[in-house]
């Protein structure tokens, strides 16, 4: 069982916040950053890569640096000033603009990267620190909990902020929820489609990882479908290769998936397939 006395240490409970502030500063990178790179800057897909790989070479490199100066010199100096520098690198992306030197955006990209290898060994090292040996297994299990939470927070607050710029932007964005744990109502995407003959596109996730919940993509597009001009567009990171997700037999329109998932190799590949309709959307899309 979880010991919740163990937040009466202030220093676990510091670390416990720090990591979840930290991995929510992590989500919006990796889910905004290719938006931004490509759509932004128009950078290429290619300079969108060495942008990402370089902030995974900035942690990798002070990852290790970090850990093992921390077990000399203390957790707190190496937490407190990862998440400190992690902070300035969102700063100067929010006031990088439109047209900032590549130099710069590679430069920030890279410093975000260390300052996450700085704050991240620390911290694993510092809730373990008055632990005992046999709940080791039990809070690291909790460090990845945490690590999920702040990730899910990330995004949902990416997701938020990019729908707010959809909608400035004059799009009519209709969001479909559902309670906690249970997937998406075919139902409600029937309604709201039969409504409105306008609608270009339907957007939704198949497979939803923090709970597991996969939705009836082929229902959900069977209605699209019936609608005529919306197209489908399907996140399929987690399914892909775990689920039968026949593209061509369901007149899916669009499907993006990546390697570190479903397939259980390592990340980095990502893949999008697209029907003859998605391209013609794309070719007209303003």
């Amino acid at each position: 069982m979880f010991d919740l006395r163990l937040f009466s240490s202030w220093r676990f409970s510091f670390a416990v916040l720090a990591r979840l502030f930290g991995f929510t500063s992590n989500g919006p990178f990796w889910f905004i950053i290719p938006f931004y790179s490509t759509i932004v800057l128009k950078y290429s897909v290619g300079m969108t890569g060495i942008l990402i790989f370089l902030n995974a070479l900035g942690m990798s490199l002070a990852g290790s640096i970090g850990g093992r100066l921390s077990d000399k010199f203390g957790t707190l100096k190496f937490i407190l000033s990862g998440l400190s520098l992690l902070t300035t690198t969102w700063i100067l992306f929010v006031i990088a603009g439109n047209d900032p030197p590549l130099i710069y955006i590679l430069s920030i990209s890279f410093i975000n990267g260390i300052s996450n290898g700085l704050w991240m060994a620390p911290n694993t090292s510092e809730t373990l620190e008055k632990i005992s040996p046999s709940h080791h297994g039990l809070i690291s299990a909790f460090n990845a909990l945490i690590r999920n939470i702040g990730s899910v927070f990330g995004i949902s607050i990416s997701t938020i902020l990019i729908t707010s710029i959809l909608i400035s932007y004059g799009l009519n964005v209709q969001i479909i929820k559902s309670n906690w744990g249970e997937p998406l109502d075919p139902a409600e995407f029937k309604n709201i489609l039969q409504s409105d003959k306008e609608i270009r596109a339907v957007i939704l996730t198949h497979s939803e990882t923090s709970t597991g919940v996969i939705n009836d993509l082929k229902a959900i597009n069977h209605e699209v479908k019936n609608h005529g001009k919306a197209i489908t567009i399907a996140d399929c990171v987690t399914s892909l290769g775990a689920c039968n997700i026949p593209m061509d037999e369901w007149g899916i329109d669009v499907i993006a998936s990546g390697s570190q998932k479903g397939y259980m190799i390592p990340p980095g590949l990502s893949f999008v397939a697209m029907s003859k309709k998605a391209w013609e959307a794309n070719s007209v899309s303003d």
